[in-house]
């Protein structure tokens, strides 16, 4: 709906969206949807695909689902589940990987007095499962039909 409604009430420049997206890999999902909310508000007969992908998005919910999340991270980087649980459990610990700001931003205290990065893991497990997040994303992991 919200595809829909802005792109029906606020002037875009669809060419230059478009050359946006494809640099950041979502040019075919952007179309995607803006074709789907296109027929599902103005009519037209969804494909097996188009079906497919609203069934998706509707079971979705507002910040996606853990079981959408670790099929969309096994197929993104083409991993069994064991190298999913390993890229879980390990923290970055150089500036060059890139994922190293962003857990030094989550967990500053780690990343101020670096001869904590041993124990970080550690506890980033003990606080998913403290949230229920742990058993969350376990269960995610054996529903996922991959190796």
């Amino acid at each position: 709906m919200d595809t829909y409604v802005y792109t029906k009430n606020v002037p875009l420049d669809f060419s230059y969206i478009s050359g946006e997206m494809k640099k950041i890999g979502l040019a075919e999902f952007e179309q995607s949807n803006r074709q789907l909310s296109k027929k599902l508000f103005e009519g037209g007969n969804l494909t097996e695909e188009e079906r497919e992908q609203l069934d998706y998005i509707l079971s979705s919910g507002t910040y996606g689902t853990m079981h959408h999340r670790v099929d969309n991270t096994l197929k993104k980087n083409n991993w069994s589940k064991l190298d999913y649980m390993t890229s879980r459990f390990f923290v970055p610990i150089r500036k060059s990987d890139k994922s190293y700001d962003a857990f030094a931003n989550q967990y500053p205290l780690f990343y101020k007095h670096k001869i904590l990065l041993p124990i970080l893991p550690f506890y980033r497990t003990i606080r998913a499962m403290k949230a229920g997040r742990f058993k969350t994303e376990v269960n995610a992991l054996k529903k996922v039909e991959r190796q």
